[in-house]
């Protein structure tokens, strides 16, 4: 099943595809983060080094996440950094 499919499913109160899709709040040096599997980033159209907007809604408490229009820059950096380990 693809991240369409288990989205669809999720939004359709199917338990089993919604549980596919949680990810667990990591530690990341002092701050906390979230791991993508490569499905979702595609899905987002994303990649490592791209900027992401995240907006929580005040009334439901969602995390909305979306890849920033304005995030090309990020990828030559990321790029610059690896460049120089």
């Amino acid at each position: 099943m693809n991240i369409s499919e288990k989205i669809n499913a999720c939004a359709a109160g199917k338990r089993k595809e919604c549980n596919e899709l949680k990810r667990k709040l990591m530690r990341i040096g002092n701050s906390f983060g979230v791991i993508f599997t490569k499905e979702m980033l595609d899905k987002l159209d994303a990649e490592c080094g791209d900027t992401l907007d995240v907006e929580i809604s005040e009334r439901t408490g969602e995390v909305i996440i979306r890849k920033s229009p304005t995030g090309g820059n990020q990828k030559r950096f990321h790029e610059l950094g690896k460049a120089s380990i």
